[in-house]
C-alpha cells in the first residue's frame, strides 16, 4: 500500500512523448480518415436508426464526411453523384444507365455464362494466405453447362420482395 499513488504516467516521459511526437505525421497519413467521404445510398431504416446513434460520438468533421440517403434517386444524392462520375458509370438501382459495373453488374446469378464460368473454376479466386490466380483458372464452358445454370437463376416471383425491387 505504500506505493500507491507514486506511479507515473508514461506520456510524462520525454521518450515516450517523443516516440509519439514521431508517429502522429506518419499515423495522420495513413489514418482512414485523411481524405475520405463515406456516401450510404438507399439506406435503410435500421441503418439510419443506427447511424444516428452512432453518429453522437463522432465529431462534426467526422459527420461532415459521411452522407446517408434513403432514396438514391432523389435531387440531392444525384447531385452528388454527378459531381462525382457521370451518369453512364452508375448503375440503375442508383439512378445510373450502365448496364456494367465491374465487380457489381450483371449479377452474377442472373448471368448464366457467368454462373457456368464460376462453377467451372478449377481454383478459388482467392484464399487465404495463398497466393492465387485472379482471375481463377476456369475450363472452357460448355453450351449444357450454361442451360444448367440457367435452371439455378430464380425467377421473380421467387425472390423476396426486397430483392424483387432491385431485380
Amino acid at each position: 500500500m505504500t506505493m500507491m499513488g507514486t506511479e507515473k504516467n508514461p506520456l510524462l516521459h520525454k521518450r515516450s512523448r517523443n516516440w509519439i511526437e514521431e508517429r502522429i505525421p506518419i499515423l495522420g497519413r495513413m489514418y482512414c480518415e485523411y481524405d475520405m467521404a463515406v456516401v450510404v445510398l438507399n439506406a435503410g431504416s435500421l441503418f439510419q436508426a443506427a447511424y444516428s446513434f452512432c453518429a453522437t460520438w463522432m465529431s462534426e468533421r467526422q459527420k461532415a464526411r459521411v452522407r446517408v440517403f434513403s432514396d438514391a434517386k432523389q435531387a440531392e444524392p444525384q447531385a452528388l453523384l454527378l459531381d462525382l462520375a457521370p451518369k453512364e458509370t452508375w448503375p440503375p438501382s442508383i439512378g445510373g444507365t450502365a448496364s456494367t459495373v465491374q465487380h457489381a453488374l450483371p449479377i452474377p446469378w442472373e448471368d448464366p455464362v457467368s454462373l457456368a464460368k464460376f462453377k467451372a473454376r478449377k481454383t478459388a479466386g482467392c484464399a487465404l494466405g495463398v497466393k492465387t490466380q485472379y482471375p481463377p483458372e476456369t475450363s472452357e464452358v460448355t453450351e449444357a453447362e450454361i442451360e444448367e445454370a440457367k435452371k439455378l437463376i430464380p425467377q421473380k416471383d421467387e425472390l423476396g420482395p426486397l430483392a424483387a425491387q432491385y431485380a
